[in-house]
């Protein structure tokens, strides 16, 4: 079976769905799926804050899923003031999983496999080229509002404090084969 190890705001519910029946001689397949950490961040700012987040407020309901926002138009908010907001939380370790550094999750895992949401689709295709297995339809299960995402990646990409946060995240992504068994 090929296992994906759990990084949440890295598709892993999309990946959990997925039943890859793989086997080697040597069990199962371990693979982890790495994510831009500045996007994985501003993700993870839509998602811990209620008026944003596809799930609703906490504790999330399938009702709440089911009336999820399509749009920010008229909110009170900015993506300044989100993300200022949610870096206060960084700064008094205040986390939830979704804030956490890739690395702070991974620890010291080793995979047989690396995977990056970024190119998901035709990662999971050389996965089960590799594994003489078919890929299933890739489902996209949970999708965030989309129309502030320029404008909070121009503040986040610039911002000194997240480059800092998240520096061993944006080295381990730029170069993950220390990651691999």
């Amino acid at each position: 079976m090929i296992n994906f190890f759990e990084i949440p705001k890295n598709a892993h519910t999309t990946l959990n769905s997925l039943l890859l029946p793989a086997r080697t001689i040597n069990g199962d397949i371990e693979v982890v799926c790495l994510r831009k950490p500045l996007e994985r961040f501003w993700d993870a700012c839509k998602t811990v804050t209620p008026e944003l987040s596809p799930f609703g407020d906490f504790p999330w309901t399938p009702e709440s899923v089911r009336n999820a926002p399509t749009t920010y138009e008229g909110l009170s908010l900015t993506p300044a003031e989100v993300i200022e907001t949610v870096k206060e939380r960084l700064a008094n370790n205040n986390l939830t999983e979704h804030l956490k550094r890739q690395v702070e999750i991974i620890q010291n895992k080793r995979f047989d496999h690396i995977i990056k949401v970024e190119s998901l689709n035709s990662d999971l295709l050389e996965l089960c080229e590799i594994y003489g297995i078919e890929l299933p339809p890739v489902p996209r299960l949970i999708a965030s509002v989309k129309e502030w995402d320029s404008e909070a990646m121009e503040i986040i990409n610039t911002d000194s404090y997240l480059q800092e946060y998240y520096s061993e995240d944006i080295e381990l992504y730029n170069n993950p084969t220390e990651l691999l068994k």
